[in-house]
């Protein structure tokens, strides 16, 4: 059932998820052993991951609004979003417009590559 879903409308998943800090229903769209970038160093398995959204949103709320989805072969899409980061009262702390580059197999996220800044 989880490979009837195309890789973009999984990622869609992913995001609402991920703004509603649904950590569960993100870790269900994962592979096992999801490999994850972050700015300070790569993350494996759903176990890592959850502690490091945990801890995020501890600190955080960010929004991210995905743009659009871009088909880079078979495995790999770039999806590139507009992000809004606020402190846990509100204040808007940065925004920005990124490129965050997944691998998604058989309806799950195997891997997030990595997380470039851009303009387009």
């Amino acid at each position: 059932m989880i490979a009837s879903v195309s890789p973009e409308d999984r990622l869609r998943q992913a995001f609402d998820a991920y703004n509603r800090q649904d950590a569960d229903a993100l870790l269900v769209m994962m592979s096992a052993d999801v490999r994850w970038a972050t700015d300070r160093k790569p993350l494996h398995g759903k176990y890592e991951l959850r502690r490091y959204w945990d801890r995020q949103w501890q600190r955080i709320r960010t929004h991210d609004q995905v743009v659009r989805i871009e088909r880079i072969s078979d495995v790999m899409y770039a999806v590139v979003l507009e992000q809004i980061v606020c402190s846990l009262n509100g204040t808007t702390l940065s925004t920005g417009r990124f490129v965050y580059r997944f691998v998604v197999k058989f309806g799950l996220i195997e891997a997030l590559l990595s997380i470039t800044a851009t303009t387009a």
